[in-house]
């Protein structure tokens, strides 16, 4: 089994935490771990140096809008190259990509919604939050809520 997980920064954070926690218990069942993010940080990231230490591929990307005509060539000539079996998306961004990305290659995405509790307002945000909550409603194949509500 080879499990990715869609995250828009692996700078350190609570979703950036579980997916250290993921990997640690992904190695004891022999389940191979790819951690994907939206944007590039150092080498020398805490999270990325435990990521990597505990066998999990760390592919680091530079998409930083949701409209980057680059993004979903990225994202599915990623997803196919490495044999992904599902997809985990984490954050906003990583929601709607990894969503679309994983119906494009055909593979199952369980999204997580993290910070439910946060309310910005704003067109643009409004705008993204919309998009996102129709591709969770119907395409992601599971979706969790962490967070307060």
């Amino acid at each position: 089994m080879h499990v990715a997980h869609l995250i828009d920064t692996v700078e350190i954070g609570g979703a950036q935490k579980l997916l250290v926690l993921f990997a640690d218990i992904a190695r004891t069942r022999n389940v191979k771990v790819t951690v994907i993010s939206l944007t590039t940080i150092p080498d020398t990231s805490s999270i990325v140096v435990d990521l990597r230490a505990l066998g999990a591929e760390v592919v680091m990307l530079s998409i930083n809008k949701v409209y980057n005509p680059t993004a979903l060539p990225q994202l599915t000539g990623i997803l196919k190259s490495r044999h992904i079996d599902v997809l985990q998306t984490h954050l906003r961004h990583s929601n709607i990509l990894g969503i679309l990305a994983a119906k494009l290659v055909g593979i199952p995405v369980i999204s997580t919604l993290h910070s439910t509790h946060s309310r910005p307002s704003g067109r643009l945000f409004r705008l993204r939050r919309s998009l996102e909550y129709y591709l969770l409603h119907t395409y992601a194949t599971r979706v969790i809520a962490v967070g307060h509500m």
